[in-house]
This record gives structure tokens, sequence and C-alpha cells, in this order.
């Protein structure tokens, strides 16, 4: 069914669109609550020697940012499709003929929020470490008698960190 398919097509763009925007908006006027979520111990020498993670901080953070993504995807009136008639009828001589049919969608969902880190080597003794907070929806939206559910996942840098060692006198990159 064409209507359906152009109907997954907006609610996906508008549920990413409002998702990224809102996440975008929460971590910019939070700065200073993210930014505190990594705990690094120094060694005597004042290198680096441990990264740890605020579980409360992270907790704090994902209840916050789950709450403001469904606060704006609730406050949604819905979305407003226009569909031409022939499209309706799914006849290849008919796409794009006719009068529009208008009608609105209204999605329900349900959103879940993560932090993954990760450590990944960038060079003799350097690591790059990244905490990304990942946004998964569950759109349900209908459209007629049919209803339908998308996935949706986003994934957005928090804080990304290159971790500097001492770089040693000989080094031998041996590979298998």
């Amino acid at each position: 069914m064409v209507a359906n398919e152009i109907a997954r097509a907006e609610a996906t763009q508008t549920t990413t669109t409002t998702v990224l925007d809102i996440a975008n908006k929460y971590l910019s006027e939070n700065s200073a609550l993210y930014s505190d979520i990594l705990v690094k111990d120094k060694s005597p020498s004042g290198n680096i020697a441990a990264i740890n993670t605020d579980i409360e901080k992270i907790n704090l953070l994902q209840t916050e940012i789950t709450t403001a993504i469904l606060d704006g995807l609730s406050g949604s009136d819905g979305i407003k499709v226009k569909i031409p008639f022939g499209n309706i009828l799914g006849l290849p001589i008919l796409l794009n003929f006719g009068p529009n049919i208008s009608y609105k969608i209204a999605p329900v969902s349900n959103v879940h929020v993560r932090f993954e880190d990760s450590f990944k080597s960038a060079g003799i003794n350097q690591t790059q470490f990244s905490v990304n907070l990942i946004i998964e929806t569950e759109v349900l939206y209908s459209v007629s008698a049919y209803q339908n559910k998308i996935n949706i996942s986003n994934s957005l840098p928090v804080v990304q960190l290159l971790l500097v060692g001492e770089i040693p006198n000989n080094y031998a990159n041996i590979q298998r």
C-alpha cells in the first residue's frame, strides 16, 4: 500500500528529527552535567591511570533525556500527510494524479536511552575513549485500518578523549 509507505517515511523522518533535536538541545543545555560523568584517576606522575564512569550521573542523564524525548514526541499533534489520490489506488499509471487526500498519523512512541563506551587504539601508546548516547525509538502509527511499527536507532557522541601514554624507547609492531 503506497499510503502506508509514505506514512512510514514521514513517521521515520519526523521521529528521527524530533529525537535528535531534543537530545542535542538537552546535551548542550546540560554540558556541565555530562562532562562530569567521567572520573579520571591520575597516577603520581600526573598521567591518567584509569577512567571510571559516575553511574549515578549516567542514570540521571538517561532518565532526564528519556523524559524530554517522550514529552517532545507526545506533545506532537501528529504527522500530516498529503497523498495524491492516484497513489492510494496503487496503479502505476495514476501515480501523482488526482487531488491530494490529507490525513494525520498519530504516532505512539516508546524510547530506550543508554550510554555505550568504547576504547580504540589510536597509535603508539594512544587510546581513543568515547561515550555515545544510543537512543532507540519504537514508533507505532496507524494508517486507515493498518497499524504499523518501526524501530529507529540513533547514536550521538557525548564524550571523546585521546589518552596518550608514554612512548617507549623501542617499539615493535608484530602482526600474525
